[in-house]
């Protein structure tokens, strides 16, 4: 009991390396090792730029393609403004900066519905492709295609990859 109690002795015992520590430590620098890689991983896929476009692609060509066979502007544009809510609602949840933008328009010319988070913005893509542009001084990637009777207008935000990875980490971390 004595030797317990004297902290000279106590220390040097407890910091001399074992198999059990030995184990320990190893096992939590390999969870370490593995968190960063999946993090890395996740921040590279979050912010690699041509599968962000892809989805953009397939976002804007599916709105256009459920938008095609209807007849009224008024169906159409509550079809956009439905899917941009939705849309918005799960940038909302994440406090993600910024916002989807969509524009619908009739063949004409004629605005029939922009986003109300893009004031009154013009937003200027170009058919067929992807491209960049900015509103309110919001980076964005634009898709424009049209149909028949239709001119639709997606903006996604360019997000800054610090914002990414501090969301990634924020559930590990104390606010």
């Amino acid at each position: 009991m004595k030797r317990l109690l004297r902290p000279t002795l106590l220390w040097p015992t407890l910091l001399q390396p074992t198999l059990v520590r030995r184990v320990m430590l190893a096992m939590v620098l390999a969870f370490l090792l593995v968190w960063l890689v999946l993090m890395a991983r996740q921040l590279y896929k979050a912010t690699d730029t041509q599968a962000l476009d892809q989805n953009l692609h397939g976002l804007g060509s599916s709105l256009l393609a459920s938008i095609t066979p209807i007849a009224t502007s008024a169906e159409a544009r509550a079809v956009v403004a439905a899917t941009a809510t939705l849309v918005n609602d799960g940038y909302r949840k994440l406090q993600a900066p910024g916002a989807v933008l969509m524009e619908l328009g009739d063949v004409q010319g004629k605005r029939l519905f922009l986003s109300p988070e893009a004031g009154q913005a013009t937003l200027h893509g170009v058919e067929g492709a992807i491209s960049d542009g900015l509103v309110d001084g919001q980076r964005l990637r634009l898709y424009r295609g049209h149909s028949a009777r239709w001119t639709l207008t997606v903006a996604v935000p360019v997000l800054d990859p610090w914002w990414i990875a501090s969301t990634m980490s924020g559930g590990l971390t104390i606010d």
